[in-house]
C-alpha cells in the first residue's frame, strides 16, 4: 500500500507542486491583506497622536525671554547664616564646611561651591536638604552620597555638594 501511494505521489507530482504553491501564494495574499490592514491602522493611530501633539503645543505658551532669576550677591551670606539653624531644626550635626573659589558664568552670573558633610538620620539629613534646596534659589544640588558605619546604623554621614548661583553685584 505504502509502495502505492509513493507511486500515486510521483505520477502526480506537478499537480501536488502546484496546489501547494497555489495554497502558498493563497496564504501570502491574506498576509498582505492583514499587513495592510495593521499599517493604515498604525496610519490613522500615527495621525491622532501627531494632532492630539500639535493641539499640546499650541496650548503651551511660547517663553519670550529667560525666566531665570537669580538671587543677588549676598545670598550666599544668607545661606550660609541659615545652614546652622536648619541643620539645628532637623536634628542634624555639622561636620565640617567648605566652599570653593567663586567661578563666573557669562558677564553677570556667579556661583560659588559649598560642601557640607553632615551626620544625622537619613529622613532628617534629606528633610533638611530639602528644606535648603526649597528655600533658597539659586541653590543647585551638584552630589549627594550617604555612608552608614554598619548596616543597622540609624545614622548616617553624608557628603553634599551644592552649588550658589547669584548676581554679581551691578
Amino acid at each position: 500500500m505504502l509502495n502505492n501511494a509513493s507511486q500515486a505521489l510521483r505520477d502526480n507530482m506537478p499537480a501536488v507542486a502546484f496546489g501547494v504553491l497555489c495554497a502558498a501564494c493563497m496564504g501570502g495574499l491574506l498576509g498582505i491583506g492583514a499587513v495592510r490592514e495593521t499599517s493604515t491602522a498604525l496610519a490613522d493611530q500615527q495621525a491622532s497622536l501627531r494632532q492630539t501633539l500639535t493641539s499640546a503645543q499650541a496650548v503651551v505658551p511660547k517663553a519670550a525671554g529667560s525666566t531665570l532669576s537669580l538671587p543677588g550677591p549676598d545670598s550666599l551670606a544668607l545661606i550660609s547664616a541659615t545652614i546652622p539653624a536648619l541643620l539645628q531644626r532637623y536634628e542634624v550635626g555639622l561636620i565640617d564646611v567648605a566652599f570653593s573659589p567663586t567661578r563666573a558664568h557669562g558677564k553677570v552670573g556667579r556661583s560659588t561651591q559649598v560642601v557640607l558633610r553632615l551626620r544625622g538620620t537619613y529622613g532628617n539629613v534629606k528633610g533638611a536638604l530639602q528644606a535648603l534646596l526649597v528655600n533658597h534659589t539659586g541653590v543647585a544640588l551638584q552630589s549627594l552620597s550617604f555612608r552608614r558605619s554598619k548596616s543597622t546604623d540609624p545614622t548616617v554621614d553624608a557628603e553634599v555638594r551644592l552649588d550658589v548661583f547669584y548676581r554679581e553685584q551691578q
